[in-house]
């Protein structure tokens, strides 16, 4: 699915957010969107998965006006993990992922044993298994993460939305989750989008980047593109080495002690 944002200015309470944002985001590609924080990382999300509406500017799936899609619509095309992913009901973790297969479940009807199935290839895949039965309130904030996670990729969507997804989860576990986005990807040719904050991390995942600097976009492109000294002295307000790393076959930013 092909994601455009035409001219997209965006505010809160009369203060702008977002200005003059025109791009592209195409098929089979995982994105990530990187800049210091309050340069609009999260907003710019909240208007591709229709949360929000912009002040000027169209967002266009496939060509067709995101306001013009029902509730159902999105969420049969665009999956959202939220930095802001707290659940305060005590629901069992079975019952959170299945929650990611509700678009496709007609009204007043159960899941399907194919929906069933899918909850579980996804606990599985996502290392959740064996909290299947335990309460998301009684989880450490890495496992409920996982949960949320595991959530959205039942949801099968063509569209996945990634807002700091991997913030509380251990080195172990975001590398395994960034896999299974990147597979998806490669395999299922998903749009992905992801917020990171975490340059290297960007850089060795991603196939392309997308800099924000006070709400305006300051680079798109592949890393060597992007990660730049003078760029990232320029929007981080610090010094850096950047050199590329073999190992990650990616440019990785190395900054001096403070």
């Amino acid at each position: 699915m092909k994601i455009v944002l035409e001219n997209i200015c965006f505010a809160y309470d009369r203060e702008e957010v977002l200005s003059d944002i025109s791009c592209s985001f195409e098929s089979g590609c995982f994105y990530s969107i990187i800049g210091p924080n309050g340069s609009g990382k999260t907003t710019l999300l909240d208007l591709v998965s229709g949360f929000v509406r912009p002040e000027r500017g169209r967002v266009l799936l496939n060509d067709a006006r995101i306001d013009s899609f029902s509730r159902k619509e999105l969420a049969r095309n665009i999956a959202l993990v939220s930095q802001d992913y707290d659940i305060n009901f005590p629901f069992e973790v079975k019952d959170i992922v299945l929650m990611g297969r509700h678009p496709y479940i007609p009204r007043f009807s159960s899941p399907s044993a194919k929906d069933l199935e899918r909850v579980n290839e996804i606990m599985e895949a996502c290392e959740i298994m064996h909290l299947k039965n335990r309460r998301i309130t009684e989880l450490s904030g890495g496992e409920r993460q996982r949960c949320v996670f595991a959530r959205a990729l039942c949801q099968d969507t063509p569209v996945l939305l990634l807002d700091e997804a991997f913030s509380n989860m251990d080195i172990n576990h975001t590398l395994k989750m960034l896999d299974l986005v990147k597979q998806a990807v490669i395999r299922r040719n998903k749009t992905v989008i992801n917020v990171f904050h975490d340059l290297n991390l960007a850089s060795a995942w991603s196939d392309i980047l997308l800099m924000l600097d006070n709400g305006r976009i300051r680079a798109f492109g592949d890393s060597s593109h992007v990660l730049t000294i003078d760029t990232i002295k320029e929007v981080f307000h610090v010094d850096c080495v950047i050199e590329y790393n073999e190992h990650v076959k990616a440019r990785q930013v190395y900054f001096p002690p403070v």
